[in-house]
């Protein structure tokens, strides 16, 4: 551990998050990057159709553009679980893997 110009402990892997530009990180590390990206946005989208509710994709979109981490992290989470809940009303189950068949091949 090493000191930071405030006199903070930082670990190495503290210091290195910003030269991760990708949210997903190396070595388990958590992302602090904030996720109001494209492809969230498209995947929200996608789910307004399938949300007997709209709130919980809302506060999803919200908390994802936050600039604080914990209330980030905060906010997505309980948007998220909120997304679950709305597809277990719709009937959808959420808790199982869906696997794609190929097509047999022609000819």
């Amino acid at each position: 551990m090493t000191s930071d110009e405030r006199g903070n402990l930082a670990s190495p892997a503290h210091r290195d998050r910003s030269l991760h530009p990708h949210p997903a990180c190396r070595d388990g590390e958590v992302s602090h990057a904030r996720v109001d990206t494209i492809e969230v946005r498209l995947a929200l989208r996608c789910l307004l159709g399938h949300c007997p509710d709209r709130w919980p994709l809302e506060l999803y979109w919200d908390a994802a553009s936050g600039t604080n981490d914990i209330g980030r992290a905060q906010g997505c989470t309980a948007a998220f679980n909120g997304i679950v809940r709305q597809q277990r009303l719709a009937g959808v189950q959420v808790d199982t893997v869906v696997e794609t068949v190929s097509p047999p091949p022609a000819g």
